[in-house]
């Protein structure tokens, strides 16, 4: 590229992220907007056609658009001039380039000795620092959004990982109170009669077995099965919990005894 003697450096990798994410902020909204009119693609290429083009209008007026504007960095070609409209649309849709093969593209930026990503380099752009006295200001905004962004990483990673985590416990759980409360009832029924309950009918009161088998379903996956064995003298009782393990549990006794059969 052509030298600029003197003249502004650079932008900042982290400044271009950030400003990046700002911009991109409007395309959930307007995609929303598309897709109310226009089948999901059509509206997806509608979407990112009008992204370009309102790109391209700031670049070509400005330089900037509201995130490098905040961050103080400005677009320009390689004479030092503002983009045309034509370079500012086509430097928006190859971000598509720069993105698909693992953001490598704008990776490309962090070890470029001009700081250009990709598309940049395609549309024979650069992104230099052009408001230094801005420097509390970016420095404001780059705490902000590095908190920001350890949050929705932290969320992301709750949602991902740790919620999924959370609820197979909860489910397992429940399904370990439900089969204790199983072994009580077999327990009272022996006491009562001398013998275990031979079905469910028998060992769940007068007329609520529908009720109960019901409450069952909510905890236990009753397609894969709720098998009850009874004698005079010994009882099981196996089901499976609704985790993501596909445990099976299992209440035995005398005494009521419960245990978790794992499968690899």
């Amino acid at each position: 590229m052509a030298e600029i003697d003197e003249g502004p450096a650079p932008a900042n990798f982290y400044d271009r992220f950030i400003a990046f994410v700002i911009d991109t902020l409007p395309l959930a909204p307007l995609y929303f907007l598309c897709v109310q009119y226009f089948i999901p693609i059509l509206a997806l290429f509608l979407t990112a056609a009008l992204f370009a083009w309102m790109q391209a209008m700031m670049l070509m007026r400005w330089q900037v658009t509201p995130g490098k504007w905040l961050l103080g960095i400005s677009v320009f070609d390689l004479e030092g001039n503002a983009p045309t409209f034509k370079r500012g649309f086509c430097r928006t849709l190859t971000y598509w380039v720069s993105a698909v093969p693992l953001y490598a593209g704008f990776l490309a930026a962090w070890f470029d000795e001009d700081g250009r990503a990709w598309h940049d380099k395609i549309t024979e752009t650069v992104v230099l620092e052009t408001s230094p006295q801005l420097g509390k200001v970016r420095a404001a905004i780059r705490v902000f959004s590095g908190f920001l962004m350890a949050v929705l990483a932290g969320g992301w990673l709750f949602l991902w990982v740790g919620l999924p985590v959370y609820l197979d416990f909860q489910h397992e759980r429940d399904a370990r109170q439900a089969l204790q409360v199983l072994g009580f009832l077999q327990e009272k029924h022996f006491q009562r009669e001398g013998h275990y309950a031979q079905d469910f009918d028998s060992l769940f009161p007068k007329g609520k077995t529908g009720v109960m088998l019901e409450d069952l379903k909510k905890v236990l996956d009753f397609n894969a099965g709720l098998a009850m064995d009874a004698g005079p003298k010994s009882f099981s009782i196996r089901a499976r919990a609704k985790d993501g393990n596909g445990d099976i549990l299992e209440i035995s006794g005398p005494p009521p005894k419960l245990r978790v059969i794992r499968y690899p």
